[in-house]
């Protein structure tokens, strides 16, 4: 056979398969959709399962995989079929294990970025006994008093740990870092004040701010908490200081386009909704607003480049923790 037939088949049987990858796409979806779920609450995850189903047609079923912070979720996802059938509720702990290369998977490279169901806040929290009650006094009293506030966090290279060398290197503080084993027990260390201060989520901190036994100083998101309306952004004191959790929706790396794109608008739909919106801002969550599957790809990649900025600037170490 000729060079040019070769080619002409080729251009053929590419062409088809192009055709036939466009028809599958648009019967999207015909049979149930497995969503696995990462380590993540799960109210926010199967409310929004159930949404989204409403909009697809058919019923999305949700398979929690939790533990080893993710990388057991991330694997029976790539391993799937990449024909929209199986998503993942990835939480943006994803994104720091891959720039602490925690796993085997890069979240940025291996899958295909659906959509960003919203934002949450961490809040900078203090001991009452610390005398202080705003970001810049915390901030004036960490440099009169160098090495001698300790920050507690739910464990190293974690967004609590992470968060603290953040704040270290921006305000120019010399703070010590204190791991524990999980956010539970860093709480009960603050409120015992075995630690001075902690950044942490506001779903943990907003009862123990409400019950007084520690005292919120800032949120680390630029809009205000649907939890903590009352306290201001940190990055007021400290610009740039940009620290959320946030839930998202993603596929299998090589899911057609044409599937990415009628998920992506059934999930802006769903997030619309009046009712939605209400129980995701109940949960302490931030919905997002409309934006495309190549918004949440930007935003991933922009994630990854801020935490590795901030790994490489407070010298911490990738990989596991030891």
């Amino acid at each position: 056979m000729s060079l040019l037939k070769i080619l002409s088949t080729a251009l053929v049987l590419g062409s088809f398969l192009g055709t036939a990858d466009a028809v599958r796409a648009q019967d999207y979806p015909n049979k149930p959709v497995r969503l696995i779920l990462g380590p993540s609450p799960e109210a926010t995850p199967r409310l929004i399962a159930e949404r989204v189903s409403k909009e697809l047609g058919q019923p999305i079923i949700v398979d929690p995989r939790l533990g080893a912070g993710g990388e057991i979720a991330a694997k029976a996802t790539s391993g799937s079929p990449a024909d929209g059938y199986t998503l993942l509720y990835a939480s943006s702990n994803f994104s720091l294990a891959t720039a602490m290369q925690l796993g085997s998977f890069n979240f940025a490279e291996d899958f295909e970025p659906i959509g960003r169901v919203g934002t949450s806040a961490y809040v900078l929290v203090v001991h009452p006994s610390l005398p202080v009650k705003t970001p810049a006094e915390l901030i004036a009293y960490a440099k009169a008093n160098p090495g001698k506030i300790n920050c507690g966090s739910s464990g190293m290279a974690t967004p609590g740990h992470l968060s603290c060398e953040m704040l270290k290197s921006m305000a120019g503080i010399d703070i010590v870092h204190v791991p524990y084993k999980n956010a539970a027990a860093s709480m009960t260390a603050l409120m015992g004040n075995e630690v001075n201060i902690s950044i942490t989520v506001s779903t943990a901190a907003r009862a123990q701010i409400e019950a007084g036994t520690i005292r919120g100083l800032a949120v680390t998101t630029a809009e205000p908490s649907p939890l903590i309306p009352n306290l201001p952004a940190l990055q007021d004191t400290i610009p740039g200081f940009v620290v959320h959790g946030w839930g998202s929706l993603v596929a299998p790396k090589g899911t057609p386009k044409e599937v990415i794109e009628k998920v992506n608008a059934a999930l802006m739909t769903a997030l619309k909704d009046p009712d939605t919106h209400a129980k995701i801002s109940s949960y302490g969550m931030r919905p997002s607003d409309p934006h495309s599957a190549a918004d949440f790809g930007a935003f991933i990649r922009g994630e990854i480049a801020r935490w590795n900025k901030t790994i490489d600037e407070a010298g911490v170490k990738r990989g596991k923790p030891e």
